[in-house]
């Protein structure tokens, strides 16, 4: 039994390198679409100074997004949407966070509770049924002073094929 488990988990980690690595991992048998998320938690790391005064934080490894949708009939969406970052009765608004796919640029979160797009079919002419994978990472500038602490925020990233 014993010998067998190291090459279990070689497969695992073939398969699977994203759920072998803390990610996550959802398969949909009706569109025979999955999505795969990893590392499951993003860290902002330590504050850095900014050129134009002010601290930001800056994703140290991106979160990675692998994706494909081989059964749609119209259309597939994927989003991010999620709430403010709070540490005990301190809030920072999450549009005060930015996101961008690799190597794009920066754009503004929109507020909380609102979806951010972050890629769609309509996007891919002609490439809809390919296998998609992104980077994306994240920035937070904050202009005015907020209390030191420990901020967090569930966000959750939507794959929608219909």
């Amino acid at each position: 039994m014993w010998k067998k488990v190291p090459v279990l988990l070689a497969i695992v980690v073939i398969l699977f390198p994203g759920v072998a690595f803390g990610g996550l991992y959802d398969y949909d048998p009706e569109f025979n679409a999955w999505l795969l998320l990893f590392p499951g938690e993003v860290n902002l790391g330590l504050p850095q100074r900014h050129p134009s005064g002010g601290d930001y934080w800056e994703t140290r490894s991106p979160l990675n997004i692998a994706f494909q949708c081989l059964r749609f009939r119209r259309g597939w969406q994927v989003s991010i949407n999620g709430g403010d970052f709070k540490s005990g009765n301190h809030t920072i608004r999450r549009q005060e966070m930015e996101w961008r796919v690799s190597p794009g640029n920066y754009e503004s979160m929109k507020p909380a509770g609102q979806e951010v797009i972050l890629a769609r079919s309509q996007d891919y002419p002609g490439y809809e049924w390919g296998l998609f994978y992104f980077m994306l990472n994240f920035r937070m500038l904050l202009d005015e002073w907020a209390p030191a602490g420990e901020y967090s925020s569930e966000m959750r990233v939507t794959f929608f094929c219909w």
